[in-house]
């Protein structure tokens, strides 16, 4: 199988876990689709975080991502439009960060690039949270006449919707010990 590497979350939790007593922040949430559209996966990503330590938290992110074409990072504090302060692709590196947030303070970060697929698959590397993640959701869309064939994650629920097929992935305390790796097959 021809995989191609999305690593958002291998960088994006891997600083959670090494913040300071004073500095930390915890993910609540993570919801991420892939849309399969032709030889681009169009991916969307949301995360959120709450800070929780004495100080204020400092969110700067990095990720390894090969090649994007349109990266769009927005985010929000407690509801309230908080743009990030850098958001730059240096090769296949995109780094973003935003002002400090405050102990207390929730941060949605939200993420949508394209990104060219090699075959019929994709591989999602995961990394430790600093905890178990509350909410986790992960939704695959393939197109006629695609079909999800393995997926290294239980799919909980699969409908079609219009002439997308959609597979979901739902779970609850999540410590990935796996990355998720998908292919998709044609039924032609």
């Amino acid at each position: 199988m021809a995989v191609l590497g999305l690593l958002v979350c291998i960088a994006i939790t891997a600083g959670l876990s090494s913040l300071g007593p004073r500095e930390r922040a915890r993910m609540l949430r993570e919801d991420v689709t892939f849309r399969v559209e032709g030889p681009l996966l169009d991916v969307v990503g949301l995360y959120v975080y709450r800070a929780e330590g004495e100080r204020p938290w400092r969110p700067h992110f990095a990720m390894r991502a090969g090649p994007i074409d349109g990266l769009e990072v927005s985010g929000t504090v407690d509801g309230e439009l908080a743009p990030p302060v850098q958001a730059e692709v240096v090769g296949d590196t995109v780094r973003y960060a935003f002002n400090p947030i405050a102990p207390g303070q929730t941060l949605e970060v939200r993420l949508h690039y394209r990104q060219r697929h090699l075959g019929k698959g994709a591989v999602y590397a995961a990394a430790d949270a600093g905890g178990p993640i509350p909410e986790a959701s992960y939704t695959i869309m393939l197109p006629p006449p695609l079909k999800l064939g393995q997926c290294t994650w239980p799919v909980r629920r699969h409908a079609e919707v219009g002439e997308l097929q959609h597979y979901y992935i739902r779970l609850t305390e999540f410590r990935p010990e796996k990355d998720l790796m998908f292919h998709w097959v044609s039924t032609r």
